[in-house]
């Protein structure tokens, strides 16, 4: 029998969602993909397009028989098999025994706040305190964490008008790249493919004609 070896975590700079971040060929690059490619020879441009999968489940794990290689379809299927489409406990102040407030409260709490809501108001409404409500609206606590929707796509890209389109706005930018955030990702997806059925329907019913 193959003995299971445990999670390696990466120690090293980590970025907005868990993940650990390296430099590999002058680029920096997610830690897990690059020990992927380390520990099967390859090129980390022969994983272009493809997403690696933690098995266990661990976003900061290295471990290299804890990886495999796959399509983002592959990516979003685990995570719903697995029940994991919600944040990390790193970054979810819901999933705290003691929080009182849903990412849809605080979500709403932002929006209020600045349609001119006071935090002394917006306190008593949600049951915490005037603090709760200034942390969260300088994002300085319930920060989600983020994602670069093309990254997690590809080879398929879409713009920020078209997300727009669809409800969602980006939260941040790292370079070129514009944010979403992560807790909206599987949302996207499910438009995403909800729109592609649309149009093959619709193509369907111009052939038939």
């Amino acid at each position: 029998m193959n003995q299971v070896l445990p999670c390696k975590e990466y120690t090293g700079c980590r970025n907005r969602g868990g993940y650990g971040v390296v430099r590999h060929g002058g680029r920096s690059h997610l830690a897990h993909r690059a020990a992927y490619c380390e520990f099967h020879g390859i090129p980390i441009e022969r994983i272009k397009g493809l997403v690696i999968r933690h098995e266990c489940d661990n976003r900061a794990c290295v471990e290299p028989t804890h990886l495999r290689v796959g399509t983002q379809a592959d990516n979003v299927k685990d995570m719903m098999d697995r029940g994991r489409s919600s944040p990390p406990p790193r970054f979810a102040g819901g999933s705290h025994a003691m929080a009182k407030l849903s990412y849809e409260d605080v979500k709403a709490i932002r929006l209020e706040r600045s349609n001119g809501a006071l935090n002394t108001d917006l306190a008593k409404k949600y049951g915490v305190t005037p603090t709760t409500i200034g942390l969260i609206v300088r994002h300085r606590t319930w920060n989600d964490p983020t994602c670069d929707i093309n990254a997690r796509i590809a080879p398929l890209g879409i713009t920020a008008d078209g997300l727009a389109s669809l409800g969602f706005q980006p939260v941040g930018k790292e370079g070129a790249a514009k944010l979403y955030a992560e807790a909206d990702f599987l949302r996207i997806c499910h438009n995403l493919v909800e729109l592609v059925r649309q149009a093959a329907v619709a193509s369907a019913g111009r052939k038939a004609a």
